[in-house]
């Protein structure tokens, strides 16, 4: 019987202490709040308050076993991971991350904003050469 997502090895749900430790091993990015927003090993953007939830292309994210269950993977947090949830049904089974959503892919509010900065820069630098 395959496990349902976001389940540990005996298919019970994570515990809320289990959810914030693996939430505070993804990636911080400068600049955001880190309670709120971190990033996934791909770069895709994920949401605290998004945790199991599964929008295309949204900030949903999911634990994934890096060592999978059925390969003989553990709970212990060394072996657990935030992942944006298409990446982790990407992954699936595997021990290889493809990554499918990645920070090209998604455009957060505060990257809009930067990438609005970055362009005025860029217009500007290149009026004056």
């Amino acid at each position: 019987m395959m496990r349902l997502y976001n389940t540990d090895s005996k298919g019970n749900a994570f515990l809320p202490d289990v959810i914030d430790a693996v939430w505070k091993k993804a990636r911080t990015v400068p600049g955001t709040d880190p309670e709120q927003v971190r990033k996934d090993p791909c770069g895709a953007w994920i949401e605290r308050k998004n945790f199991g939830k599964t929008t295309h292309m949204g900030t949903g994210w999911e634990i994934d076993h890096i060592f999978p269950v059925e390969r003989g993977g553990t709970d212990k947090l060394n072996n657990l991971q935030a992942l944006q949830w298409e990446n982790n049904r990407q992954k699936g089974n595997s021990f290889v991350l493809k990554c499918y959503v990645s920070y090209q892919h998604q455009v957060f509010p505060i990257a809009k904003k930067t990438e609005k900065v970055i362009a005025l820069i860029l217009a500007f630098v290149l009026s004056s050469i």
